[in-house]
């Protein structure tokens, strides 16, 4: 997927937040699992997450910020609760967005919900398919 492309597009209604510095994005892959989805880490290069439409559930689709990436993973526990899963961002509310790296040929997005017994739910194949099928998202009204 070309995220250039992508973010040009009318269509695509998306509020990044200001680029990452190139010493916080570093960091986070220093730190990070190295097999986070390629588009993935372009897109946060470009828009160091942010906010548009949710084509899973109510309220917007957040992806977080380099800064908070590590410590919300640490902080929910993934390493013990779900391993070989990583977030990446949340509905704000009772979902979590994460990436399923347990996977050898790409990375697809699942839902976690905080109700801890509950198994993470596929969402999408890819990065990709995730963020194209917020264009398909109509504007609630």
């Amino acid at each position: 997927m070309n995220v250039d492309k992508l973010l040009a597009n009318p269509r695509f209604r998306w509020e990044p937040r200001t680029a990452p510095g190139p010493d916080a994005l570093e960091g986070f892959l220093a730190e990070a699992p190295d097999n986070l989805p390629r588009t993935y880490v372009k897109f946060l290069r470009k828009t160091n997450g942010g906010s548009g439409p949710n084509p899973f559930d109510p309220g917007p689709l957040e992806v977080w910020p380099v800064e908070e990436l590590l410590e919300r993973n640490a902080r929910l526990g993934l390493a013990e609760r779900a391993p070989g899963f990583f977030a990446f961002g949340g509905n704000g509310e009772e979902s979590v967005y994460v990436f399923d790296l347990r996977a050898p040929d790409g990375a697809p997005v699942c839902s976690l919900s905080r109700d801890e017994s509950e198994p993470p739910k596929l969402l999408r194949g890819s990065f990709s398919e995730a963020l194209e099928s917020t264009m398909l998202v109509r504007t609630r009204i």
